[in-house]
Parts: C-alpha cells; structure tokens; sequence
C-alpha cells in the first residue's frame, strides 16, 4: 500500500488542529506565519497588501499539476489574518483598477503588462520571489517595473512583490521538481483581483506553446511536465473561484500566440525590444559562474531556446546567452532539451495530429478552439525549429 501524506496548515499560534493518522500515514504540519518558529513559512503578503490598500474542483487542479494524488479537507480558520499594518494603510493611496496581472520577470509577463497598459488599462502586477532560482526573478521585476514607470508613469499601476518561502527545514527534504508552484503564484493573485470591483480581471500572459508545453519526445511524458498556465490548469483555477463565489475572470490574452509573435505584435514595440535583455526567463540563471561569468540566460534550457527562436523570428536582439545549442558542444544534460526540439521538429515535418497537442492535458470540445490550439503548436515549433536551423550572426 502506498504511504499516504497528510498535510496540515497551522495559521497562527493558536491553531492546534492535529488530524487522526491511520496506519502508516505520514504527518507534515506546515506553520504559516507563526513568529518564533524556525519552521514557519514567513510571508510578505499581508505586508504588501496593507501597504497598496487592498484588504483582503481545488483536489483535481492539485492533482493535474503535480501529478500527485490529493484529498482535500477544508475546516473554518480558528485565527484572523495578522493584524493590520496600520502605518502602512494611512500612507496607501489605492489605485483605481479592476484588473491584476502576474509579473514573473520574464518577457511574456513583461509584454503582457507594457500591452495592457497601452490600451489605458490600470494594473495591480503581482510578482512572487522566493529561494533558489526564483532568487534572480526579483531584480528582473524590479528592472521591469521601474521601466513600466517611466514610460506610464507610477499612477497608473501598483506592484505588490511578495516573498513566500518555505524553509529547508521544514521538511527535511528537497524536491527539485516545482510543478506545484504555479498555485502560489496564481493564488496571490487571485486574493488581489478579488480585492478590487467585481467581476475583476486576472492576467497570466504567457506564449501559448510554453502554455500547452506539450511533451516534446515520448520520453517527457508524465508529472514532471510544468503545467502551470496550461489551458486546463487555468480552467480548473476558474472553477475554484466561481465556487467559491470569488468574481474574478481568469485570462491569459496570448494562449494562441507564439512567443514570437508576442514580441512582434507587442504595443509597444520599441520598448519591448529595448527591455527585452532586462527580464529572466531562464530555468539555469547561474549555469556560467563557474565560467566566471554573471547571471545571464543559459541557452540550453526549454525556456531559453523558445525565447531565443522568438527573438530571432521577431529580429529582437540584446540578450546575453551563455550557451549557444547551434553552435556550442553541450554535455549529455545540458544538451538534452535541444535534441528534444530536434526530435520535435522533425517529427513535424512528418504532421502534427490533434492527439499531438492532447497530451498535455484535455483541452475541451469546441472544433474551433482545438484547430486553433493546433495550428499555435505547429507555428511555435516551426519557429523553434527555424531558429535551431539558422546560421548565427558573426559579431561586429
């Protein structure tokens, strides 16, 4: 029989729930916010939404992004949220605004934001850091967000950049994987877009092929595929509001672009181009320090060659690569996701059927909307695969 984890929160000091275990089940109590606690997993939340004045099917959405099987039990909070900041609240000004949207640090959030606000629209971006690589998103939105101000100005958006991180302590365990992360992030913004006037908007820009991330050879099926803004991952999140009565629309504008065509058809344009360098999109940040070199995009990593193509498909230059796969002799594992696209696009040439695109995950019913997935799949990789094809420039 498989063991079986049980996982409780304890807000506060005063939360002393502790659940029955049976047999071999396994207890992991995860203290949130509870001062003194060296296990504690400390959060800035309440912090920043003080100080922008603004107050404040679950199992299966679980299940589908970290492949795991999970049995929710929800009870009734026996503490409040910590007590207000109120030095904060006296000095926050609120921002007239009915819309949120995530701001990793990366370049599809980044032209997600610049496009909004564009159009005229006010924006609250949530952005999360925490440990590990997610350590170098955070000058990257910072970067970002100080150039969102100076070409829209300050007062036409508010960004809450929060740290929740989870000390290694807690459990006692280390798991690489973070395929579960994408609730964290999309969770602390949902408590922000159901802050403002209903029916609020929650943005996730994001390139529809990272977003439908189907496998690319037979090998990568399984948990171990990032589903975060998968079509399916934000339909179940949506479903998780309206049950809950919360009255935001979850939207990602780009599900059936390219990362390409994004960077091509930005709004703004020039100043995509322009700060296109500044954002991380990397999944190995660090991978030439032991080169000497800084915190540069690796090259080699799915993020990194999909945004690569797309610069080279829109003529978008500036971004430093430690690594370039066309060129460069690659180790057996840093080489593995350029020899995947490889496979990709070649299996390509061959056609692509629906059920191509289906292993991800389910994509509904509707005839339209799945030959439209298709033909974004077949654009992003022959984008890749062009990118992977071309001769790189000499250096001037």
């Amino acid at each position: 029989m498989a063991m079986k984890w049980i996982v409780t929160c304890r807000a506060g000091r005063g939360d002393t729930y502790a659940p029955t275990l049976v047999g071999g089940d396994r207890l992991l109590s995860v203290p949130v916010d509870v001062p003194g606690d060296s296990r504690a997993v400390r959060s800035t939340f309440w912090r920043r939404l003080d100080a922008q004045g603004v107050d404040a099917p679950f199992t299966e959405l679980l299940r589908f992004l970290s492949g795991d099987y999970w049995e929710v039990t929800l009870r009734e909070a026996t503490v409040d949220r910590p007590a207000a900041n109120k030095r904060l609240r006296r000095r926050a000004v609120a921002l007239d605004s009915d819309t949120a949207c995530l701001l990793s640090g990366g370049l599809d959030s980044f032209i997600g934001a610049a496009d909004a606000l564009a159009a005229g629209r006010s924006l609250y971006l949530v952005s999360h850091y925490g440990g590990g690589s997610g350590v170098h998103a955070s000058p990257a939105q910072n970067r970002v967000a100080a150039a969102l101000a100076d070409k829209y100005g300050g007062s036409s958006f508010r960004h809450l950049k929060v740290n929740l991180d989870p000390p290694k302590v807690l459990t006692g365990e280390l798991e690489p994987p973070t395929r579960s992360r994408s609730i964290v992030f999309l969770t602390l913004a949902a408590v922000v877009a159901s802050a403002l006037p209903a029916p609020a908007t929650l943005l996730i820009p994001e390139n529809g092929l990272i977003s439908l991330n189907v496998p690319l050879t037979y090998s990568r099926l399984g948990s171990l595929s990032t589903r975060t803004t998968h079509p399916h991952t934000l339909a179940l999140f949506q479903r998780v509001l309206d049950g809950l009565g919360i009255r935001v629309n979850v939207e990602n504008p780009y599900q059936f672009s390219t990362k390409g065509e994004m960077l091509r058809n930005a709004v703004a344009a020039p100043l995509v181009a322009e700060l296109t360098p500044e954002t991380m999109s990397c999944a190995h940040p660090s991978a030439g320090r032991w080169q000497g070199g800084g915190v540069e995009h690796c090259g080699y990593c799915v993020p990194c060659i999909i945004r690569r193509a797309s610069e080279h498909e829109a003529g978008v230059i500036g971004t430093t690569y430690t690594y370039d796969v066309r060129t460069d002799t690659l180790g057996r594992e840093a080489a593995k996701d350029s020899r995947a696209f490889r496979i990709a696009v070649e299996r390509a040439t061959r056609g692509i059927g629906l059920q191509t695109v289906l292993t991800s995950g389910p994509l509904g019913t509707d005839p339209v909307k799945l030959r439209a997935y298709l033909d974004l799949y077949s654009r992003g990789i022959k984008e890749v695969g062009a990118y992977l094809s071309s001769t790189p420039k000499a250096a001037p």
